[in-house]
């Protein structure tokens, strides 16, 4: 957020800051927080206990996530879901017309 204020004032002060005023000085641009320079640790950190556990929390969450879709994606398989056989039985029924005993499978 603090970078979109920074870069939002450069540009609405970027033509002020090319010209020199009447007195002959320059306008010095403001120099940007030492909030810029935060690491992603050290914002975790600074939440305290409440945004370390949040943050222990949804890491947590998010490996339990890949691992559940990893495990129906290794588990389901297409030859359980629809088994062939039971595919071509319909496929056939259907080309002779037979829809009625299509539907009932």
């Amino acid at each position: 957020m603090l970078d979109l204020f920074f870069a939002v004032h450069g540009f609405l002060t970027w033509p002020l800051a090319q010209a020199p005023p009447p007195g002959g000085n320059m306008v010095a641009m403001p120099k940007p927080s030492a909030a810029q320079n935060d690491t992603f640790l050290s914002i975790v950190f600074s939440g305290g206990i409440l945004g370390i556990g949040i943050m222990l929390a949804l890491i947590g969450l998010s490996l339990i996530t890949v691992y559940l879709i990893v495990d129906q994606a290794l588990t389901l398989r297409k030859k359980d879901i629809l088994p062939s056989d039971f595919a071509e039985s319909i496929r056939q029924l259907l080309v002779q017309g037979r829809l009625k005993e299509a539907d009932q499978l």
